[in-house]
């Protein structure tokens, strides 16, 4: 509940002028509005209370001892009430007498006593006077406040003047439309709101804003409504061509230009009016025998570059043997266009190269000719476009298209030209073309030749002729496949298990393994066998080395000289004579051996030029297909002599130490020819022998073992 003291104290602050001047004219004005006629207070005495209470000397105590305020509220708060209280004392009036100054000076007396209470008529207070308060009041006048700041507000948004920077603030006089100053005071705030405000020029009349002109001058052929407007950079220099407004354009304009530190030694003229009119520039030239001339134009700013036009209209100056670098931030060369060999001298002349980020560029004129000169440059920027392609289906609906993995666009036959199918693109109709553009046809390609080949026709059936597989292979028509054969031989076989090879001096014995990668020892039984003589001269050895993969070497024989080989092996799989004498065939007996000459791993025999020794190791990366073995045996000597004899081929696959058999042959004095239906298969690194054995125990056997089939790359 307000306190009277502050009401009071408000009425002080604000004194007879605010109190009796404009408020009594607002409260009755929106008393009126807000609450109608009938709740109009009038105070018409105004003046002669103000007369005869000094309120400019007035004090008032901190409170009003009313001892009968609960009986009084019973009429002003409660709407209805029936009875006065039966009697109202005032004790404190001589208190009171203190603080107001009355001008005719009257005695006070010490109280006042009204005791014909009862004979007042019972009367009720005016429902008007009920609904009045002071709380009422304020709230009307909070509201009007609020109304005035919006409606300020809005004046002042239609005549704020915005500039690029709020702290370049241009001072104006605000007026209103009279010409009248707009005085912001509370009444004639809200009494007399302008509608329509400007700035006055110096002699008071209205001029448009938006002028170039200045604010003492009046623009006399402008009308409401038409304005001339200049826009400005933060620098105050006007927007124009090259002056753009900050939104990147097409190429680069002076304003991207670093022209403190462009670099043009022995040119003349300035860099800048290369970037503007091409028939306005002076241009620039340089008339020295400097090679090459340079010319270095730094950006503010990394832009990305495809082309860079050059031209030139001054009379009798040229431009020839362009380079471009491109320079990047840290100064050094990102990339170079080079045309400095064309001795071709231009008027105009477009370079373009690939996309390319840089902050200056720098080109170099590779000529002393003294008639260089440029008048405009174009530097075009790379603009990098995303779209995104949809199209419209039967159905009316829109769907993006797709890309392949390579970035390809996705196209299915029903997109494709018409006559691609004859029905309803189930099928395809094609026609298959060459490299070289042939219209293939029927044509099968031949890898051999490689050709496109076709058939041939005879009466209209076509010409074919059929291949045998190992025929083709033995021709070198199959790609990555050798024909195979090997054989060996060994004499006096009787009851003791022997492997068919060449052994130690021709007696029969098992094959061993070199247990590692080796050198060898080659040697002979025969000073013949030597370079220049009739005996042998050079052989090839064949095997594989430590990782079983194939490797030769030729060894020049020296006679009964040990020749030791410069590589190492770990298998033999053979050996023959390269080069020979006027005899052609081996006078000694040449042997293979380790270097401690224990053990013999090849040998050729006298008269021979190759050895016998049916002993194989498949090299790495390849497989053996066998399909024929065939063996003999026949007896020795003079005397005929029969012995049955048992052929074994055997294998050892890799990381294995055990042979396996793969068959067996009985002979008796015959040959015996077996070819195998099924190849048979032996992969890569396995060992492959075949041993031998009879049935007495001094027949002197001769035994011949061979087989035959192809190698093929595994890849």
């Amino acid at each position: 509940m307000t306190k009277l003291s502050d009401i009071v104290k408000r009425k002080k602050e604000s004194k007879s002028n605010f109190f009796f001047g404009k408020i009594a004219s607002l409260c009755e004005e929106y008393w009126n509005k807000a609450l109608g006629k009938e709740y109009n207070v009038i105070i018409k005495n105004s003046e002669d209370i103000k007369q005869e209470i000094d309120f400019g000397s007035l004090k008032f105590p901190k409170s009003f001892i009313i001892e009968n305020a609960k009986e009084i509220a019973e009429y002003i708060v409660i709407p209805k009430q029936e009875k006065f209280p039966s009697e109202i004392k005032i004790s404190n009036l001589a208190e009171l007498s203190k603080y107001f100054e009355i001008k005719q000076k009257i005695e006070i007396p010490k109280s006042f006593d009204i005791k014909n209470l009862k004979d007042i008529p019972s009367i009720k207070f005016p429902e008007n006077l009920k609904k009045l308060s002071f709380k009422k009041t304020e709230e009307i006048l909070s509201k009007l406040v609020k109304e005035f700041a919006l409606a300020r507000k809005a004046k002042r948004d239609e005549v704020f003047i915005k500039n690029k920077d709020p702290k370049e603030y241009i001072p104006v006089r605000i007026v209103d439309k009279r010409g009248t100053d707009f005085i912001e005071s509370f009444g004639s705030a809200i009494l007399a709101l302008p509608d329509e405000v400007g700035q006055l020029n110096a002699s008071k009349i209205r001029i448009n804003p938006a002028t170039e002109e200045k604010q003492d001058t009046i623009i006399g052929n402008q009308t409401d409504g038409d304005q001339k407007t200049q826009l400005i950079d933060s620098s105050k220099i006007n927007y124009s061509v090259q002056n753009p407004l900050p939104s990147d354009g097409d190429s680069v304009y002076e304003k991207d230009l670093d022209i403190s530190n462009i670099t043009k030694v022995g040119w003349t003229g300035t860099v800048e009016d290369l970037f503007g009119c091409p028939h306005d520039s002076a241009g620039i030239y340089n008339d020295t025998t400097t090679n090459p001339k340079i010319l270095y134009i730094p950006f503010c700013r990394t832009v990305y570059l495809n082309a860079i036009g050059l031209g030139c209209n001054i009379s009798g100056k040229t431009f020839s043997n362009v380079k471009i670098e491109f320079i990047g931030s840290d100064g050094t060369v990102r990339s170079t266009y080079d045309n400095s060999s064309n001795n071709t001298k231009y008027g105009t002349r477009l370079y373009s190269f690939a996309p390319t980020a840089c902050v200056g560029i720098k080109l170099y004129f590779a000529t002393a000719n003294t008639d260089v000169g440029l008048t405009n440059i174009t530097i075009q920027k790379e603009t990098a476009v995303r779209s995104r392609l949809q199209g419209l289906k039967p159905d009316g609906t829109v769907t993006d298209f797709s890309a392949t993995t390579a970035g390809n666009f996705k196209c299915s036959i029903e997109e494709l030209e018409n006559d691609v199918s004859v029905n309803s693109n189930t099928q395809l109709k094609i026609t298959p073309y060459s490299p070289s553009g042939l219209d293939m046809g029927g044509r099968i390609f031949d890898i051999l030749t490689g050709e496109y080949k076709g058939l041939q026709f005879n009466a209209e059936s076509p010409q074919i002729c059929s291949q045998d597989y190992l025929l083709a292979m033995s021709e070198g028509d199959i790609t990555g496949h050798t024909s195979f054969a090997k054989f060996g031989r060994v004499i006096g076989v009787n009851n003791l298990l022997v492997d068919i090879w060449d052994g130690e001096g021709g007696t029969a014995s098992q094959y061993v393994f070199p247990p590692s990668a080796i050198q060898f020892n080659v040697v002979s039984t025969s000073a013949n066998d030597d370079l220049g003589n009739t005996g042998i001269e050079k052989i090839m050895i064949v095997g594989l080395d430590a990782n079983y993969a194939e490797q030769t070497e030729e060894v020049t024989m020296n006679g009964t000289a040990a020749v030791t080989t410069t590589k190492s092996f770990l298998r033999i799989n053979s050996c023959y004579a390269t080069q020979a004498g006027s005899a052609g065939v081996a006078i000694g007996k040449i042997t293979i051996k380790n270097t401690t000459n224990t053990i013999t791993y090849s040998a050729i025999n006298i008269g021979l030029t190759a050895c016998r020794t049916l002993v194989y190791t498949v090299p790495a990366g390849k497989t053996l297909y066998l399909t024929s073995i065939t063996v003999a045996s026949g007896a020795g000597g003079n005397a005929l002599k029969l012995n049955a004899v048992t052929f074994t081929p055997k294998y050892r696959v890799f990381g294995s130490t055990v042979f396996i058999p793969a068959g067996e042959f009985l002979s008796l004095n015959n040959e015996i020819a077996r070819p195998l239906e099924v190849p048979g298969k032996f992969t890569e690194k396995t060992d492959i022998k075949m041993s031998v054995q009879g049935d007495y125990d001094s027949g002197g056997t001769v035994c011949i073992g061979a087989v035959r089939g192809w190698l093929e790359s595994n890849n």
